[in-house]
């Protein structure tokens, strides 16, 4: 047993040997100074272990930078010795986008599981980053763990601060921040008015641009997730990809636009089209199909860098305007380089050198605003020269105009007198011709007058022939050429006397617009002229069935109904049947003494 705890006690001396790990001194600056070798990490692939079950001789030196492999836990662990006369130390996080943060302290666990997939709320700190308190015993070295989970490819540094420092920090950081946020909403908000009152489409689209970008930056630092959506960590995901995406549609619509690519460099505009197309293809890849890779950020940059070489083309074109844009362009291009390198190459910085980005967006969003309004300005010099130009030609041509008209008014002053005397020649003649033209009016009356009278005397007179001797068919068809002439001949036999409606007796009516139908004012019982007559419903032209119920009517000449058929050119059957309602119709007319042989055919539709 004596031998068994020796081993033990060896082995214990011989693993804090080989695991030795310089711990990180709190004095008296507000700030700790370390580098990587005083940090070890170790990469959980189960995703299963928790403090207890780790072994530190698993833990390897430095800390994982930011192109680690996402979906596994990674622990970092690092020893503290405070020799500062404070307890007050916190320890800050940058990255706000690590899905979950654990941090131990030996054993224990400080606070409670936090992260961006984790609601606002179960931050400690109300901060935009991970914040925790320390308090580290004094003159004693103290081991920490902290545990890191994301989605994301994240920054995993991290830095130790008094409160002091940190407060400071934070009130300088958030109001940089602030001051980044009410710029781009008064950019924002200026330009919008500017576009419902000049209704350029460039503005909507710049406006559009500074809110994505916004909306972009609110996912980047995490001031969305503290201010916008709080309760709704999934958002975080879908914000930080789509706000990216939309960046980069939104800059390519307003350059489009301020730049009139399609115009001035179509060849270019359509390269511009095919990279965002090939860039919008590898992001669904990579974020639904394959796996992350840096490689995005080159695909991403490629459309910007076909429309800042555009940009260059068009200034160089002559255009006054675009110079602006190229060089807010390059402002925010040499901010992403130093951004790239701080981020890459871990570059210590003040808050000028961490939101850098930032500050050059500001420039950019300036100068663009500022390139549309210049973008107006010489539209309104170009506009203004034209106006400059046209007036001058105007002059030119009221001169011309005057020398013009003064010759042209000598001629018509020549040609005047010439016309005055063919001018009196024609009007005696006018009044010659207004004398005839009157006679062969009265001429013209007199003749229309006479014409009408032998018309009305001719059609008396066949009517006369119809009505005493059997007339023969195109005799007939003379009077009752058409279906018109009959229904206007059936409404004036019917209604001689008055309308009487046939349901309820009523007697007044109104007209409805299919013509030849009345309608009663009281039960609104619609009738038209052949209802409840021999004529209704019948399928063949009227002047036939008129000329049928005459030759029935006469008893001067009887028609076979073979002879019926061929003359009217009608079936047999139909001939027939029509004969036979006429003959019914004055059968039944005899029985209530309403007709008598001789009668008129005409009585038959009364």
């Amino acid at each position: 047993m004596r031998e068994n705890g020796f081993i033990l006690i060896f082995l214990s001396l011989l693993s804090s040997i080989s695991l030795g790990q310089k711990a990180i001194t709190l004095g008296e600056q507000e700030r700790a100074v370390f580098s990587d070798s005083q940090i070890f990490h170790f990469k959980d692939t189960s995703n299963e272990l928790n403090r207890w079950q780790l072994n530190d001789r698993l833990f390897k030196k430095g800390i994982p930078n930011q192109n680690h492999e996402i979906g596994f836990s990674h622990w970092i662990r690092f020893n503290i010795k405070n020799l500062s006369p404070s307890e007050s130390w916190t320890l800050e996080l940058f990255d706000p986008h690590i899905s979950n943060v654990e941090l131990y302290k030996e054993d224990q666990l400080i606070g409670s599981p936090t992260g961006f997939s984790k609601r606002f709320d179960s931050k400690y700190y109300k901060h935009k980053n991970f914040i925790f308190d320390l308090n580290p015993a004094k003159n004693k070295e103290t081991t920490y763990y902290i545990r890191l989970k994301s989605k994301f490819h994240s920054d995993f540094r991290f830095q130790i601060k008094t409160h002091k420092a940190f407060s400071n920090y934070a009130l300088d950081e958030y109001f940089i921040l602030g001051m980044f946020y009410g710029i781009l909403a008064i950019l924002a908000v200026y330009n919008l008015f500017l576009y419902f009152s000049i209704r350029e489409s460039t503005y909507l689209y710049y406006v559009a641009y500074i809110i994505t970008a916004a909306l972009h930056t609110f996912s980047e630092d995490g001031l969305g997730f503290q201010y916008l959506w709080p309760s709704f960590p999934t958002l975080n995901s879908a914000v930080d990809l789509l706000s990216f995406l939309l960046l980069l549609i939104s800059f390519l619509l307003y350059s489009n636009s301020f730049l009139e690519f399609g115009s001035r460099l179509p060849k270019l505009r359509k390269w511009t089209i095919i990279a965002t197309c090939v860039y919008i293809v590898y992001f669904i890849y990579v974020h639904f199909i394959g796996s992350w890779n840096v490689f995005i950020y080159i695909v991403y940059l490629i459309p910007y860098s076909i429309t800042y070489v555009g940009a260059i083309k068009i200034y160089k074109q002559g255009v006054k305007q675009a110079r602006f844009f190229v060089v807010g362009f390059s402002v925010i291009l040499i901010s992403f380089v130093v951004f790239f390198l701080r981020l890459n190459f871990n570059l210590e910085g003040a808050l000028m050198m961490v939101y850098i980005f930032n500050f050059g967006f500001i420039l950019e969003a300036i100068m663009l605003s500022y390139a549309l309004g210049d973008k107006i300005k010489i539209t309104k010099e170009i506009s203004e020269q034209a106006q400059k130009n046209v007036i001058r030609e105007l002059e030119i041509n009221e001169k011309l105009k005057d020398k013009v008209n003064a010759e042209l008014e000598q001629k018509v002053q020549e040609r005047t007198t010439e016309l005055e005397y063919k001018t009196n020649e024609l009007t005696e003649a006018n009044e010659e011709l207004g004398a005839l033209r009157d006679k062969l009016y009265e001429m013209n009356s007199e003749l229309d007058k006479t014409n009408w009278q032998l018309q009305k005397e001719v059609k008396k007179v066949t009517r006369s022939k119809i009505l005493s001797e059997t007339v023969p068919y195109p005799d007939f068809s003379k009077i009752f050429p058409d279906n018109i002439t009959c229904l206007k001949h059936l409404e004036t036999l019917k209604w001689t006397n008055g309308f009487k409606c046939k349901k309820c007796g009523h007697l007044n009516y109104t007209k409805m617009a299919k013509p030849f139908l009345r309608k009663c004012s009281s039960c609104k019982h619609p009738e038209s002229v052949t209802a409840n007559t021999l004529f209704h419903a019948v399928k063949f032209p009227l002047n036939k069935a008129f000329y049928i119920a005459y030759l029935v009517c006469d008893n001067q000449k009887k028609l076979t109904v073979d002879e019926l058929s061929e003359l009217l050119e009608l079936r047999r059957n139909t001939a027939w049947g029509f004969k036979k309602k006429v003959e019914s119709r004055i059968e039944e007319l005899k029985d209530k003494g309403l007709y008598t042989l001789g009668d008129s055919w005409e009585k038959l539709i009364i």
